[in-house]
């Protein structure tokens, strides 16, 4: 038995860091088994018993566009139809909501504040996007991305976070990274923690 999202993982394979747990939807509808995984996650579907690893990228990468963002390094990408959502690091900025429908031209369009010092995940499901920050998981209403609204600031413990949009639960792993842990998000502004 082997813990692949262990340390002791990392340091066999070489790897700079431990592997993330994270749900993704490995569904047949989804594309099975053609899905592609980002490095340094470990994409787990319980509902089907499937995980995939990254396997590479065999594409040209070109720059477009830069896109000049607050001090301070951001953190956590999301993307809804042409929108992108971008955690911000030390900056006061929150979560930044960018117009992508032109690649060539993106533009900041709305910024949504967040409740901690910094954005270290993001995370877009359906209308709603989701932000975790230094024991917090924000959640926004994003039905009009250039208007975000502020639903929930919940005080969880939270660090990485992966969400399940069709059952409507939001996963969350918090600074020590043992524990798995549920939210039911059914009721956004209200979510209720689930038992494992």
């Amino acid at each position: 038995f082997l813990d692949v999202c262990s340390h002791e993982y990392a340091d066999w394979m070489r790897l700079r860091k431990r592997l993330r747990p994270e749900f993704r939807d490995l569904s047949d509808e989804a594309g099975w088994p053609g899905i592609s995984i980002q490095p340094g996650i470990l994409a787990i579907d319980p509902r089907f018993a499937r995980f995939k690893f990254y396997e590479g990228y065999a594409g040209k990468i070109e720059l477009v566009r830069r896109v000049p963002t607050p001090h301070g390094n951001p953190f956590g990408l999301a993307a809804k139809e042409d929108y992108l959502f971008l955690g911000t690091g030390e900056s006061a900025s929150g979560l930044l909501v960018i117009d992508a429908a032109d690649p060539a031209d993106l533009r900041v369009v709305a910024q949504a504040p967040r409740r901690g010092p910094w954005i270290l995940d993001v995370k877009a499901a359906g209308d709603l996007a989701f932000s975790s920050d230094a024991g917090y998981v924000n959640i926004y209403d994003v039905r009009d991305p250039q208007k975000p609204k502020v639903l929930k600031h919940l005080r969880c413990g939270a660090k990485y976070m992966s969400v399940d949009a069709e059952r409507k639960v939001l996963y969350y792993r918090t600074g020590n990274m043992k524990l798995l842990h549920q939210l039911d998000i059914s009721d956004p502004a209200n979510p209720r923690e689930l038992t494992i």
